[in-house]
């Protein structure tokens, strides 16, 4: 098992700035490898997370294993 710091890399810029991502609405636009760091990132700071995506099926799949509270 590895480590990934690419979460980081997407919430850095924000911090950076002093943008608070606290129930701020996001939207993810495809369901490819870097929206799991995307979903992680703004899951860990409490943000309203939209994923937008060719199938339902495979965003459900991403936002279920990586939050609760979510919209497709």
């Amino acid at each position: 098992m590895g480590y990934t710091t690419d979460w980081y890399c997407i919430e850095r810029p924000f911090t950076e700035k002093g943008i608070n991502l606290t129930k701020k609405k996001v939207a993810i636009i495809g369901a490819g490898g870097a929206s799991r760091s995307a979903i992680y990132a703004f899951k860990k700071n409490n943000s309203i997370i939209n994923i937008f995506n060719r199938t339902k099926e495979k965003a459900d799949l991403w936002m279920k294993s990586a939050v609760t509270n979510h919209r497709t």
